[in-house]
């Protein structure tokens, strides 16, 4: 697999006995970072183990969390209906749509998994109580809440039309929209 290939080059890969969930995996990586990493590093990056981002692409936020310790850098692609797979350009469309409705706030790809994250929001991140997919829609409302953030367009990568992607269109999206509806209801109240 890829994670025994990186574990391999002396990569440190932490691992969950059992599935817990992306965003339970996303926390642990923080965690660990904020207990070994932080008084050295400003930061941390995610990003997706599905091959949708480009080194070259990951390079770049580094470069800008060196220069900008207290941005958040969100990598976002260019959404084409015609070269993006049906399922990701409809669901980043309505998602979209729906977080700018709920929030005000215009992202143009509420699914990005590349972000650069500096040290203050990695703390608030790891005291969100979700751990699946809606963890990174509910970091995403605190980033746009919280912090300075800058959109940086990076390049759009789907292998083999997105077949690696462990998100399930219906039991995932109603845990993100519960998620982005509880959130906006418990602003409004």
């Amino acid at each position: 697999t890829v994670f025994k290939h990186i574990e391999s080059m002396g990569v440190m890969v932490i691992h969950h006995k059992k599935n817990k969930g992306k965003g339970a995996a996303l926390k642990t990586g923080m965690n660990y970072y904020l207990k070994h990493f932080s008084a050295s590093h400003s930061g941390v990056i995610t990003c997706d183990a599905d091959g949708q981002h480009d080194f070259s692409d990951i390079k770049r936020l580094t470069d800008y969390m060196t220069c900008n310790e207290n941005t958040v850098f969100l990598g976002v692609r260019q959404f084409r209906w015609e070269s993006t797979p049906f399922r990701s350009w409809f669901g980043n469309q309505i998602t979209r749509q729906l977080f700018y409705y709920l929030t005000t706030k215009k992202l143009h790809d509420t699914q990005t998994g590349l972000r650069g994250l500096p040290l203050s929001c990695v703390i608030d991140a790891v005291k969100i109580p979700h751990d699946g997919f809606d963890f990174e829609m509910v970091m995403l409302k605190h980033i746009t809440d919280h912090c300075a953030f800058e959109q940086i367009p990076i390049k759009t990568i789907y292998l083999k039309n997105n077949e690696s992607s462990h998100f399930d269109v219906l039991h995932d999206s109603i845990r993100v929209y519960r998620a982005l509806f509880a959130l906006y209801y418990k602003r409004s109240t």
